[in-house]
C-alpha cells in the first residue's frame, strides 16, 4: 500500500512538472482505472496540488496588486471571452487534470471542482492515432510503401543504395556522387495519420510530421546541400559542415507569397510549413539558422522562433515561445501553449486523418497541456471537453459544437 501511495504519487507530479514519460504515463493510467480504490488515492494527489497551485497564484496575485493595482497576469490562466471578475478568476485560474487514459496538465478558469469523469464523447466509432508510414518516390519516379517494405536495400539509384534500417529509418549509403554528373532527387511523403524519421545522404536527421512532403536530392554535391519543404512540418538536425553550408528551402503557399529560405552550419530547428496555417514558422532549438524572405532577414538564436505571415513579405521574431514544446510531437506528444481551438484542431485533422466541421460558432477557448499522440483521438476530445467545448465523432469526421 506505502509504495502504490508513493509510487501514484511520483507519476502524478511527475505529470505535473512535464517531465513524465510516455510509458509512465500508460502505468499511471492502467493505475489510476484498476480500482475505484486507486482513483480515490488518485484523487487525492490532485486536490493537492491544486490547493498548493492556488496557494502560489494567491502569492503571484498580491506581489501583482503591490506593483500596479488592477493588472493582471495574463499567463496565470486560460483566456475566455466569457469571464468572470478579474479577482475570482486569478484565484481560481489553475487546475490540475488527469483523466480519460491520459494525462494533461490544463490552466483553467473555474472554481468549481472538475468531475472525475469527463462527459462520454458521442461516437458512432473511435480514431486511431497515426503510425510510421510515407511515400518515398524515387528519382525515375517509381514509388515505395516505406511502412510495408522489408528492411535492407530498397533501391540503387546511381552510386547510392536506399537502406531501410533494422530501426525502419530511411538512409543513403554510397558515394557522395551519382557517376554520371546529373543531380537526382528523392521526395518522401508523409500522408495524414502518418510521420517518419529520414537520414539524408549527408548524416543529417530529419524527422516528417503527418501531411509532410520533402524534396532532396540522393547526394550532396557541389559548395553547398540544399532541400525543399514543399509542404507540411519538419524537424532538422543538421550535421555541421561550414565547407558545405545546409539551406532549407519553403516554396510559397499561396500566390503573390515568396518563397522562405532558411540557411544553417550545423544545428537543431523545426519548420511548420502547413498551408492551412496562417503562418510559415521556423524555431531553433540549437545553433543558429538566418531566416530569410524577399529582402528580408533574420538571424535566430536557440529559442527564438522566426514567423511570416502567409501572404506577407515580413519577418518577426518572437523569443517567448517554448520552442521544446513546439516539437513535442516528434517525442510522441501534442504540445499545447495557449492554443485556440481551431489550432488543436488542425493538428488533430492530421494526425488523425480526420475532416473538422463545427457546428455554430467556433469555441472561443485556449488550451495549455501536453498529451500522448499515441491514444485514440476519443482520449484527446475528453481531455479538450474540460475546457467547456463538446465534440463528436461520426466515422472519420469530428463536429464541434460550443
Amino acid at each position: 500500500m506505502a509504495n502504490d501511495i508513493r509510487r501514484i504519487t511520483e507519476l502524478t507530479y511527475k505529470a505535473a512538472s512535464g517531465t513524465i514519460t510516455p510509458e509512465e504515463w500508460e502505468e499511471l493510467s492502467a493505475y489510476v482505472h484498476e480500482s475505484p480504490e486507486n482513483w480515490k488515492r488518485f484523487e487525492e494527489r490532485i486536490e493537492k496540488l491544486r490547493v498548493n497551485e492556488r496557494l502560489e497564484i494567491l502569492r503571484q496575485w498580491e506581489r501583482a496588486k503591490e506593483v500596479s493595482e488592477g493588472k493582471v497576469i495574463q499567463d496565470l490562466y486560460i483566456q475566455r471571452k466569457s469571464y468572470v471578475r478579474m479577482w475570482k478568476r486569478v484565484l481560481v485560474a489553475a487546475i490540475v487534470v488527469l483523466i480519460a487514459g491520459s494525462v494533461a496538465i490544463w490552466k483553467m478558469k473555474s472554481e468549481k471542482n472538475v468531475p472525475p469523469v469527463a462527459k462520454d464523447i458521442a461516437l458512432q466509432n473511435d480514431v486511431l492515432p497515426g503510425t510510421n508510414k510515407a511515400l518515398l518516390t524515387l528519382a525515375n519516379g517509381s514509388t515505395i510503401m516505406l511502412d510495408s517494405a522489408g528492411k535492407g536495400t530498397l533501391a540503387r539509384q546511381g552510386n547510392m543504395q536506399v537502406v531501410k534500417l533494422d530501426s525502419g529509418v530511411i538512409a543513403y549509403n554510397g558515394h557522395q556522387g551519382n557517376g554520371s554528373g546529373e543531380m537526382l532527387y528523392n521526395t518522401i511523403t508523409t500522408p495524414r495519420g502518418g510521420q517518419y524519421k529520414l537520414i539524408l545522404p549527408d548524416g543529417s536527421k530529419v524527422w516528417l510530421n503527418a501531411a509532410t512532403v520533402l524534396k532532396y536530392p540522393i547526394a550532396f554535391t557541389g559548395a553547398g546541400r540544399s532541400v525543399e519543404l514543399l509542404s507540411g512540418e519538419a524537424y532538422f538536425e543538421v550535421v555541421h559542415e561550414p565547407s558545405q553550408p545546409f539551406m532549407l528551402h519553403v516554396p510559397a503557399s499561396r500566390p503573390g507569397d515568396q518563397e522562405l529560405a532558411i540557411q544553417v552550419l550545423g544545428t537543431n530547428f523545426d519548420v511548420n510549413a502547413y498551408p492551412d496555417e496562417p503562418a510559415t514558422d521556423a524555431s531553433l532549438l540549437k545553433g543558429s539558422v538566418k531566416v530569410m524572405k524577399g529582402s528580408k532577414a533574420v538571424l535566430l538564436h536557440p529559442g527564438e522562433q522566426a514567423e511570416s505571415h502567409n501572404g506577407s513579405g515580413s519577418i518577426t521574431v518572437n523569443s517567448s515561445v517554448n520552442v521544446e514544446g513546439l516539437v513535442a510531437w516528434k517525442d510522441g506528444m501534442f504540445s499545447f501553449d495557449r492554443a485556440g481551438t481551431e489550432a488543436v484542431m488542425r493538428q488533430l485533422a492530421r494526425w488523425y486523418d480526420v475532416d473538422i466541421s463545427y457546428e455554430g460558432k467556433v469555441p472561443a477557448r485556449q488550451f495549455v497541456g501536453t498529451i500522448p499522440r499515441n491514444v485514440p483521438a476519443s482520449d484527446v476530445l475528453k481531455l479538450l471537453e474540460l475546457n467547456h467545448v463538446h465534440f463528436k465523432i461520426e466515422g472519420k469526421k469530428i463536429i464541434v459544437t460550443p
